[in-house]
């Protein structure tokens, strides 16, 4: 069975002008791609552009491991807490 050996992100390139007239791009991202052991890539899209700025094309950027290991790591955001305390019983 094959293994993965490299990650990678898959990302549009959306055109945008600056305030001072530069032309640039916004990477969005719409997917991952892995490539295995035995030389295959497969890709999976999470995000589809639809807008008429996209040409069609995907760039593969490497994943960063450091990154993706500190957001895995990253503790969740959990609800904000109220200043009241709640009873067992509900009154109604």
């Amino acid at each position: 069975m094959a293994q993965p050996t490299k990650r990678f992100n898959v990302a549009a390139g959306k055109p945008y002008t600056t305030r001072d007239g530069e032309e640039k791009k916004q990477w969005v991202n719409i997917g991952r791609a892995t490539q295995w052991d035995d030389g295959g890539i497969s890709i999976e899209f999470t995000a589809m552009p639809v807008g008429n700025w996209w040409d069609g094309k995907a760039s593969l950027f490497p994943q960063d491991e450091d990154r993706q290991q500190t957001q895995q790591r990253r503790p969740q955001r959990q609800a904000p807490q109220d200043d009241f305390q709640q009873d067992s019983e509900i009154p109604f």
